[in-house]
């Protein structure tokens, strides 16, 4: 009944020699792992395409049958090699400033019985231990207004269509403000730096992609660079925050 259903929403009919290994529990819109992809009446047909879509296109799947992706294409239904389609992720929230709309990571957190003094060192020997890099630097030290800012890069691997790896710098600000008993952190400013195959240097804000498409990524693989950053931020913030709070062991 409920394949039967489905059916009926889009309109067509499964060849009979198809409904039996027919899986309709894969419903979703999906992207192309190729630059392009051509759409089938049927697998035993593949000598004239019903048509052929490119990207950054989206496909509607509705099952799957072998190694064979089924959708829908108006009232008709088409098939596409599985290996060349997969699947949108869902929509990653990243937290974000009210105002600024700017993706940051804040807090402030109270030590009792800590003076804004100590609180400076530990946060100032923080920076000094993680931020060991050439490319990683303090830029602000001011131990009268407790306030210390420094922006570091780190390596990401995000693997892309058909398996192929790029590394990315993922740049972004770690700024620290202390007072007597507390203190507050916030991580932002972050950037996305990669050289592709082509050797053009490509860069880009986070706040520029979330602006086009938000919430959702623009790809699989975008969505994988969100969660990288998410991850990072959430080391840095949980580092820092030990580090502040309990002191450098």
């Amino acid at each position: 009944m409920r394949l039967f259903c489905l059916l009926l929403l889009v309109g067509g009919t499964l060849p009979v020699a198809a409904q039996d290994f027919y899986d309709p529990l894969m419903p979703g819109e999906y992207e192309l792992s190729t630059s392009a992809v051509s759409l089938y009446r049927s697998p035993t047909d593949t000598l004239r395409p019903l048509s052929t879509v490119y990207m950054p296109q989206k496909l509607q799947l509705i099952g799957r049958t072998g190694r064979w992706a089924v959708g829908s294409f108006g009232r008709k239904l088409f098939y596409v090699p599985a290996r060349q389609v997969q699947r949108l992720p869902a929509a990653l929230t990243l937290p974000r400033e009210a105002g600024t709309g700017l993706v940051s990571y804040a807090g402030e957190v109270e030590v009792p019985g800590l003076s804004k003094a100590e609180l400076y060192s530990r946060a100032e020997n923080w920076y000094k231990q993680n931020f060991t890099s050439e490319k990683a630097v303090l830029r602000t030290q001011d131990q009268e207004a407790g306030l210390l800012l420094g922006r570091a890069w780190q390596q990401v691997p995000v693997a892309e269509v058909l398996m192929v790896t790029f590394v990315y710098q993922l740049w972004y600000d770690v700024r620290v403000e202390v007072q007597d008993g507390k203190f507050r952190y916030t991580v932002s400013a972050f950037e996305v730096d990669y050289v592709p195959k082509a050797r053009i240097h490509r860069s880009y804000t986070v706040e520029s992609v979330l602006a086009e498409h938000y919430p959702r990524a623009a790809s699989a693989a975008q969505y994988k660079q969100f969660v990288k950053i998410h991850e990072t931020a959430e080391a840095a913030v949980t580092s820092l925050h030990n580090a502040i709070r309990y002191g450098l062991r």
